[in-house]
């Protein structure tokens, strides 16, 4: 169990929040507020060296799910009409 006393409390930049049964965590909110993260952004997750969990949020650009479903609205063109 976590104890909250000056000998074991957390550093200013450090949380702890206790993993759900489905394995959520929640991020809290000056953690959000700093890397600007809401609701429908894309997070990274790496493993760094000595038990670390590296978090960051994913840019725009390197946000590839999707990138292609504009095509999808577009008729396909009959074979015919491609040059040879």
């Amino acid at each position: 169990m976590y104890r909250r006393d000056k000998e074991h409390a957390p550093k200013t930049n450090s949380h702890v929040r206790t993993i759900s049964a489905d394995g959520r965590v929640t991020i809290p909110f000056q953690i959000r507020r700093v890397l600007d993260i809401k609701e429908g952004d894309y997070v990274e997750f790496r493993t760094g060296n000595n038990e670390r969990i590296i978090m960051r949020k994913m840019k725009p650009a390197n946000n590839t799910a999707g990138i292609l479903n504009h095509l999808a609205k577009r008729k396909p063109i009959p074979v015919s009409r491609l040059s040879h």
